[in-house]
């Protein structure tokens, strides 16, 4: 088991900054039914000890001991005792052994005492007691900003939280850059029907978008799913241009239509150009409808990923019709002339292969080859 290093540095008084520590897998044996005292000397001799290599390996102790109900319930009479100086000690205990979660009375005590707890190191184990939980959204907007880091680093990334989160990254007049960073890098977990309820929020928020925010918003968002609603528009909401409520709606749409597209086009990643290019080699009306997008995409796609985009246009012609192969032909002749060393050899070898399956698709290669050389 490996115990966090910030956490044993730090000694008794607990971590400055950071994540609190996280409870590893515990050691073969380890595991007892030890009475509430056990429990209660264990915290007395951390809270009194003042090497932090005796405080380590007490802490570690109260990380690989789990405790019987008696225990649970005596870390709880402790945490709910605002004068008790093994309050902290308590609390990440709890945070340590965490089936008291199963009960949602103990997870909204738990909501509470952190919202009313004027110790910001006790309510930023509170809040890390509480990571993956629901409640943990509300912290975000604390005053204290290593509880509202702890909020976003245990954030339960769903439908429920998104407009707090969509309020901390968009919409606070204060932002706090340690915060927002959490933040962004999370929202690459998104699940892609989130998106869609993250668009739908941002149709309905009041107030003008901060275009800065917005881009570096989308630009962290899984890019399909960004594509599919906003570009692309497969999930376009309803609504009438005679009434101003939807007026207004449209108008939102349009920003956030204008900004998704800037974005993609300027940092297109790879699993945004495969989509690009499976959807043009199945569909004629989507390949002319984003064909420019598509070249601009590939354009800006990175050399290194080109033996995987190779991959990819060589799976898709096996299945696609020759016109979809005809369809490929551009987008792999402009990605053949990026390329050098062994990519470019297999982007040649694979337009080769393409020109031998027909008279008409030869020709039609010849005249995207002889176009390219001539711009």
């Amino acid at each position: 088991m490996v115990l966090d290093i910030r956490f044993v540095r730090s000694g008794p008084e607990g971590p400055k900054d950071g994540p609190l520590p996280m409870s590893g897998a515990m050691p073969a044996g380890t595991r007892g039914e030890p009475e509430a005292t056990s429990w209660s000397t264990l915290l007395d001799q951390a809270a009194l000890a003042s090497q932090p290599s005796q405080f380590a390996e007490l802490v570690q102790r109260l990380r690989s001991t789990v405790p019987n109900d008696e225990g649970i319930e005596t870390l709880w009479s402790m945490v709910s005792q605002p004068d008790s100086r093994r309050r902290w000690l308590g609390v990440l205990a709890l945070g340590y052994h965490r089936g008291w979660l199963s009960s949602r009375s103990r997870v909204r005590s738990m909501a509470t005492m952190a919202s009313r707890e004027g110790d910001a190191r006790v309510r930023r184990a509170m809040v890390w007691c509480l990571r993956q939980q629901d409640e943990v959204a509300a912290f975000l907007a604390d005053a204290e900003a290593s509880v509202a880091r702890e909020a976003a680093l245990g954030l339960a990334l769903n439908r429920r939280s998104l407009p707090a989160v969509m309020q901390a990254l968009l919409l606070d007049s204060s932002p706090r850059p340690a915060v927002e960073a959490v933040l962004l890098q999370r929202l690459g977990e998104l699940h892609a029907s989130c998106v869609q309820a993250l668009v739908r929020h941002l149709l309905r928020v009041e107030g003008p978008l901060c275009p800065v925010r917005l881009a570096a918003v989308l630009a962290h968002l899984p890019q399909v799913p960004v594509f599919q609603m906003l570009v692309e528009q497969r999930h376009l909401p309803g609504w009438s241009p005679q009434d101003d409520e939807d007026g207004q709606l449209a108008r939102r749409w349009q920003e956030l239509v204008s900004a998704a597209q800037r974005v993609l086009a300027e940092q297109p990643r790879l699993e945004l150009v495969r989509y690009l290019l499976t959807r043009s080699s199945e569909t004629d009306a989507f390949a002319r409808r984003h064909g420019r997008f598509l070249r601009g995409a590939m354009q800006r796609t990175e050399a290194a990923t080109g033996s995987a985009l190779i991959a990819h246009l060589s799976r898709l012609a096996e299945r696609a019709s020759e016109e979809g192969v005809a369809r490929l032909a551009e987008p792999l002749v402009e990605l053949s002339a990026r390329l050098d060393g062994e990519s470019a050899n297999q982007a040649r070898s694979l337009l080769e292969a393409w020109k031998r399956r027909s008279p008409r698709l030869r020709l039609c290669i010849y005249q995207i080859e002889n176009k390219l050389a001539s711009d």
